[in-house]
């Protein structure tokens, strides 16, 4: 088996709990700044 391979089944066997933690963070954060962004350009009128 290669790296790739191995390093997968270690994410969605061993470590799935923690990497589906992780990717929730990831998200809310994406969401996060994308609602502060979008809150900011809201407030410029030209």
């Amino acid at each position: 088996m290669g790296l790739v391979e191995n390093l997968g089944q270690l994410l969605f066997t061993k470590y799935l709990l923690p990497f589906e933690l992780v990717s929730v963070l990831f998200l809310s954060a994406m969401v996060g700044a994308v609602m502060l962004g979008k809150k900011e350009t809201q407030q410029r009128h030209f």
